[in-house]
């Protein structure tokens, strides 16, 4: 996909906000990796693409997976505690902030 979207240095600041899924007992799936989630998301969100015409595929991860973790993420609040320089990263840009942090 060229250039990464979640560098190291945002991914540093983003890891220890997402919460950590309970394992479940049962075997099934295994879960795909938070950062390459976090790729999807932000490159939707970067682009303004429509999440449906996103090139997930090339992160590795689905669009409904992507789409799970961010409503996941949003509902334990990891938007609001990003602080907001992690968030105007050049690989986020300014309109990240606006777009994932509901007013």
């Amino acid at each position: 996909m060229g250039d990464a979207v979640v560098t190291d240095e945002l991914w540093v600041r983003l890891e220890s906000l997402i919460p950590v899924p309970e394992t479940l007992p049962h075997p099934g799936r295994y879960r795909s990796d938070s950062r390459t989630a976090l790729e999807g998301i932000l490159y939707v969100v970067r682009t303004g693409i429509g999440r449906n015409q996103s090139p997930t595929g090339s992160f590795g991860v689905s669009v409904a997976t992507c789409w799970r973790r961010l409503s996941e993420w949003s509902q334990a609040g990891v938007w609001q505690q990003a602080s907001p320089d992690a968030l105007l990263s050049p690989a986020c840009s300014a309109i990240c902030l606006r777009k994932l942090i509901p007013n």
